[in-house]
């Protein structure tokens, strides 16, 4: 399975149900600012054993994949918001 992209791409790993507020938060962000964004919910099965893997136990949890297929992990949604002040796409 090929991961490549196009273009940068950050990874929302969250939570539909019940609500999370700053799982909410940081997808209206991403659209605000206009970046395009994957939202992967935890209820899939998938995706919580992913999570489990990292140890990460809180959500969201957020990467950045950028076109060349590195990976960054920023974390919650205030590291979000810290790493876009200075991100240069």
């Amino acid at each position: 399975m090929s991961m490549e992209k196009e273009r940068d791409e950050f990874i929302v790993y969250g939570r539909l149900d019940p609500p999370c507020a700053f799982c909410k938060a940081a997808k209206d962000l991403l659209e605000l600012k206009g970046l395009p964004y994957v939202y992967e919910d935890v209820s899939n099965v998938d995706v919580m054993s992913f999570l489990a893997m990292k140890g990460w136990k809180t959500v969201p949890q957020i990467e950045l994949w950028t076109a060349e297929n590195e990976v960054t992990y920023i974390g919650g949604y205030n590291d979000l918001k810290e790493f876009l002040k200075t991100w240069k796409k």
